[in-house]
């Protein structure tokens, strides 16, 4: 790798006061965030890469930054959150903030996980919460999250706190995925021939 860029990554380091990793893909360097984080499942830290920009020998190129913003929708989604934002903190602490993103984005739009970051950033609220939507990044955010059945149980209580029951609309829940297999195709009220749970 050029010494050149090895030198500008670490100093965007030094300057956002973070870990990076300078990497060469094709003829482009790019500079990614370097981290771990831990993994109940596995027992141990699994190291963790988050995209900042693509970089030269004079630093970290700055992308023009989306300056409008979509503010009404977002600010109402993340108003109806902050309800439940204090007991998110609590269940999952690492994650909290790209749930409420997540959250919004399938709220107002359900976009595949490809697109959701995309998405995230069209949003006023993307400006509020530092959540990380990469299609990566979201993946394993979700499967962290689905293996933590003592944090998810913690917050359904809160949820029906009060309550006997929690009631949510699975009626047009579609999956492509071949491993679930309560999936069958039927009816729906967009009349999508696909399969739903």
């Amino acid at each position: 790798m050029d010494a050149e860029i090895l030198e500008a990554a670490k100093k965007v380091g030094e300057q956002l006061k973070i870990p990076v990793e300078a990497k060469k893909i094709g003829k482009q360097y790019y500079l990614y965030r370097d981290t771990t984080k831990w993994d109940k499942e596995k027992k141990k830290r699994v190291r963790v890469s988050e995209y900042l920009g693509k970089i030269n020998e004079n630093g970290l190129v700055v992308k023009n930054r989306q300056s409008i913003h979509e503010f009404g929708n977002s600010e109402l989604v993340l108003g109806i959150l902050d309800g439940i934002t204090p007991e998110l903190k609590k269940c999952f602490p690492d994650h909290w903030k790209d749930i409420i993103a997540m959250s919004a984005v399938r709220s107002m739009d359900p976009v595949p996980i490809r697109l959701m970051k995309s998405r995230w950033e069209k949003m006023y609220a993307s400006q509020q919460v530092d959540a990380h939507l990469s299609p990566n990044t979201v993946s394993e955010t979700l499967r962290i999250i689905g293996g933590d059945l003592d944090a998810q149980g913690r917050f359904f209580q809160f949820l029906v706190h009060g309550s006997e029951h929690l009631i949510f609309d699975l009626s047009s829940l579609f999956s492509r995925s071949a491993n679930i297999n309560i999936a069958e195709k039927g009816c729906n009220p967009d009349h999508a021939y696909v399969k739903q749970i």
